[in-house]
């Protein structure tokens, strides 16, 4: 004798399913709607898991370059400001100049202005010129920092593929659990009267899932 599986009833050994209340004796098949509910729910989270990932580090990646991009073309605009500027304090120091020449060759008075506006043009063109230059070492900063942005993005593409891995391998052994070692103790079922349990379809709608 034997109890049953659903109502706790005592069975005949050789019985297949409960006089009873009907359930059948096989434990796949009592637990087969279990089981594939079990692989539906572990199979969806990890593709959750694994899209959430994909989305996180994706976004990740392009903020961080979307923000570097930018930083370094205000820097290059800034600096071809002051390359422009430049240009014009030289224009201007040349027409001071020509003015210069033309004061000293007509011997006027008007040359100690002219040496004094030569004077302050000067010191503009150098305050550009350490203006341009610290502009220069900003943009070369903003160039190695997109350097370092991009190397955390390649980490951290190799960290998502590893996460995903490790997904996919807890993945493989949910859908693949150990029998129970009450199984062997169960007597044998006469499978000729029975069906064969549908574990490959319950598998196969858990990979599709």
């Amino acid at each position: 004798m034997r109890k049953c599986i659903g109502c706790k009833r005592e069975l005949a050994k050789k019985q297949s399913e409960c006089p009873f209340c009907g359930a059948s004796q096989s434990r796949i098949k009592h637990h087969a709607l279990s089981i594939t509910f079990f692989v539906l729910v572990v199979a969806g989270a990890a593709a959750a898991s694994n899209y959430l990932a994909q989305q996180l580090s994706q976004r990740a990646v392009v903020e961080a370059t979307t923000e570097v991009e930018q930083k370094l073309n205000s820097a290059q605009e800034k600096v071809k400001e002051l390359e422009q500027k430049l240009l014009q304090a030289n224009q201007q120091i040349s027409s001071f100049q020509e003015q210069i020449s033309d004061a000293k060759a007509a011997q006027s008075s008007g040359a100690e202005e002219a040496q004094k506006q030569l004077k302050e043009l000067k010191k503009l063109l150098a305050d550009n010129e350490e203006e341009l230059k610290k502009q220069q070492g900003r943009a070369g900063w903003l160039g190695r920092e997109n350097n370092r942005l991009k190397n955390e993005a390649s980490d951290l593409k190799q960290q998502v593929a590893e996460l995903r891995q490790q997904l996919e391998d807890r993945t493989s052994q949910t859908q693949n659990p150990p029998l129970s070692t009450s199984l062997a103790n169960t007597p044998a079922i006469d499978t000729n009267n029975e069906q064969s349990p549908p574990a490959n379809n319950n598998d196969g709608d858990g990979n599709n899932g």
